[in-house]
């Protein structure tokens, strides 16, 4: 399902591709799987992205980037801070944008999980 609301959104399906996303997040949380919230998390605010929807992708990373923390996932959370780094980058807002990459950086250099 997390493939298919990337593929969806890939043909400009928003509505398909966010309710593909929707049941892959309840999937995964039926399952009590982590790292499938994490990536179902990240997928979904990069299909906000991808339509523009900026603040409602951040507001999505942002949970996943806790979920990721909460869960111990710094690979997780390095993801969420590079992927907050693009969508600061496309607004315009490159000091914002540079911080979550350094962020991103940071924890990825640091990750081992």
């Amino acid at each position: 399902l997390n493939q298919l609301g990337i593929m969806e959104s890939q043909n400009g399906q928003r509505v398909k591709a966010l309710n593909a996303m929707r049941q892959a997040f309840m999937c995964c949380r039926q399952l009590d799987d982590a790292d499938g919230l994490v990536s179902c998390s990240l997928s979904w605010a990069s299909i906000h992205a991808r339509f523009g929807e900026h603040s409602i992708a951040e507001q999505r990373l942002r949970e996943a980037e806790g979920m990721a923390a909460e869960f111990g996932a710094i690979s997780g959370q390095a993801a969420c801070h590079l992927l907050l780094a693009l969508i600061k980058a496309a607004q315009g807002l490159m000091a914002a944008a540079a911080k979550e990459a350094v962020l991103a950086a940071e924890l990825y250099t640091n990750a081992n999980d």
